[in-house]
């Protein structure tokens, strides 16, 4: 864009010009896909809540509420927005079992019950903790929804204009994604 438009944009709006990549809720937003490295900081996060939890003697039913409410709240922008990596997801599974079983974001024991388990609905067994791995499927999903059918949102009308253009969402390869 020509200066002067983004200058008169800047005074309009009361925007300040940033560049990418920015930080928004300790998670770098750029061009690019983010990296393992680049969720150092929400697991730093993590740890830095369950330590200040660790010192307080929290029974077995506190555990899973403070892991439900606060940890798994804490990474959903994470998962609603990226694709996250497994190995993050498996990170954050075990941060998480291990605060449930000992109290403390590290261990050396195995949990006693498989996480898969654990996030099983409690009717049918479980503890009814969210199985992040498959709320980040099912949020990507539904940006792939959002794209493949509601075409008068203005970011699916962007995806469409600058990556789609005229082909079928359905048919868009997947290894482009």
């Amino acid at each position: 864009m020509p200066k002067e438009e983004i200058k008169r944009i800047n005074l309009v709006f009361v925007f300040n010009e940033g560049k990418l990549p920015f930080t928004y809720l300790g998670l770098p937003i750029g061009h690019v896909k983010l990296k393992c490295g680049d969720y150092d900081s929400l697991i730093e996060m993590m740890c830095s809540r369950i330590r200040s939890w660790s010192s307080r003697n929290i029974s077995y039913a506190g555990r899973i509420k403070l892991v439900n409410a606060i940890v798994m709240v804490a990474c959903s922008y994470c998962y609603q927005i990226f694709i996250m990596p497994h190995a993050i997801m498996h990170r954050i599974n075990g941060i998480c079992g291990s605060f449930l079983w000992s109290g403390y974001y590290v261990t050396s024991r195995a949990c006693p019950i498989s996480w898969e388990r654990i996030c099983l609905q409690k009717i049918y067994g479980g503890l009814g903790v969210r199985n992040i791995m498959k709320w980040n499927e099912a949020a990507i999903a539904k940006h792939v929804w959002a794209v493949a059918y509601k075409k008068y949102n203005i970011w699916v009308r962007w995806v469409h204009a600058f990556y789609i253009k005229d082909a079928l969402v359905l048919l868009y390869p997947s290894h482009v994604c």
